[in-house]
């Protein structure tokens, strides 16, 4: 082979994000999860697509296994992007002591994914107030609660060099948030029952657009949670079946070791709750 075409290989595949799910990949096991790359699934219309990984902390061979439906899972869709992911987020009012507030709400599939760990979550599904005072503590320390993290509502995929002005497109951002719904309702329903966290990592730029008054700026990010559900008049989110889980993780791949802590502190407390009873 000569090295020219090894070049021109090598320039085609920089263009795109495989290097980056081989690092995601290799990071991944670097801290003893098990990964399944590309992970492949029928969309809505039967057609066979892929995410671009799977992986749980579990050892592989139960990875898939319904029966082993206990231990979380993380799905991952990677993108490669030199324009900027621009995101309006919207920051709430810290927490209320109940179960009302709009962010639990807003999070309120994956609130119940957790709740379901619980032996006893038939007890509790039709009545919060059953929930005991020491699960509730132990909910609120799970990462996708953390009012600190910005909550997204929309996305505006930057072209800084294009000249055209009507060719800024949100298009990979979307097409991201499709592979992670695809794969989500392509798991065994024991998983969906579960924890599952969904996630983007981007090799590119994170921004926050904010405006107050008259001036507007944005802010370089590392990490947000992207609601997929509309938020309607009166802080009440819409809920339909077709969604998947409310919250997607957004972070840049130089913050993708941390954002791997961060799981790994709520996966030790899905365990802890997995053993509570409800009295």
């Amino acid at each position: 082979m000569s090295t020219e075409h090894e070049r021109r290989i090598l320039e085609r595949i920089e263009k795109t994000g495989y290097p980056l799910e081989v690092d995601v990949t290799d990071w991944l096991i670097q801290r003893k999860w098990s990964v399944f790359p590309q992970y492949p699934f029928l969309d809505e219309t039967r057609t066979l697509r892929s995410v671009d990984l799977i992986a749980s902390p579990s050892p592989l061979g139960t990875l898939m296994d319904p029966s082993d439906s206990r231990s979380p899972m993380l799905v991952i869709e990677c993108k490669k992007s030199e324009n900027p992911w621009v995101f309006y987020c919207t920051h709430t009012t810290p927490f209320k002591t109940g179960f009302d507030d709009l962010r639990v709400r807003s999070r309120g599939i994956q609130y119940d994914s957790f709740l379901q760990q619980c032996p006893d979550y038939p007890k509790i599904k039709n009545d919060h107030r059953r929930i005991p005072e020491r699960l509730s503590k132990k909910i609120w320390q799970i990462h996708l609660f953390d009012s600190n993290v910005p909550m997204a509502h929309s996305c505006h995929v930057t072209h800084l060099n294009s000249k055209k002005e009507n060719e800024d497109s949100p298009d990979d951002f979307r097409k991201a948030v499709h592979q992670l719904k695809g794969a989500y309702w392509a798991l065994p329903k024991e998983r969906r029952s579960r924890a599952v966290f969904l996630t983007i990592v981007l090799r590119g730029e994170l921004w926050e657009f904010k405006r107050s008054n008259d001036q507007k700026r944005v802010f370089p990010m590392n990490h947000l949670h992207y609601n997929t559900l509309m938020v309607a008049p009166g802080n009440k989110p819409y809920r339909t079946d077709t969604i998947p889980p409310s919250i997607i993780d957004i972070v840049t791949d130089a913050y993708f070791v941390d954002y791997l802590s961060l799981l790994e502190k709520d996966i030790q407390i899905c365990n802890e709750i997995w053993k509570l009873r409800v009295p």
